[in-house]
């Protein structure tokens, strides 16, 4: 018992200060946020050494796909995304293409107003 504490403290421990273990990778990720009526919708997806990134994930009926291209210039990095959002009784409910530059922790809306917004950010 006193073992299984000291794994799950030093687990805690771990996360909180950051580490990385060598299959989570140091490069950074592409995040897309959908925030539909105030509720945020995640998908993310790592940056391969070529640039390309692609990633989908199914949420309570509701499908996020990701896709695109990152290209790091001297400050900041340009990224064109391809978003698709599809829910289950919505068929091609939204679909986003753009290109925009970001630095890394930055975050920029992409498409939408008010409360409905899609926005893309770069972080490690």
């Amino acid at each position: 018992m006193r073992n299984l504490l000291w794994t799950l403290l030093l687990g805690c421990l771990l996360i909180h200060t950051g580490c990385k273990t060598q299959q989570q990778g140091s490069g950074p990720k592409v995040f897309l946020m959908d925030t539909v009526n105030g509720l945020g919708h995640v998908v993310s997806a790592t940056i391969r050494e070529d640039g390309q990134f692609n990633n989908s994930i199914t949420i309570d009926g509701r499908t996020q796909t990701i896709s695109g291209q990152v290209t790091k210039t001297r400050d900041a990095y340009l990224v064109t995304v391809d978003y698709n959002s599809t829910a289950a009784d919505i068929p091609g409910l939204k679909q986003v293409k753009s290109t925009v530059s970001l630095k890394e922790g930055e975050s920029k809306n992409i498409s939408g107003l008010g409360s409905d917004v899609v926005s893309v950010s770069i972080l490690r």
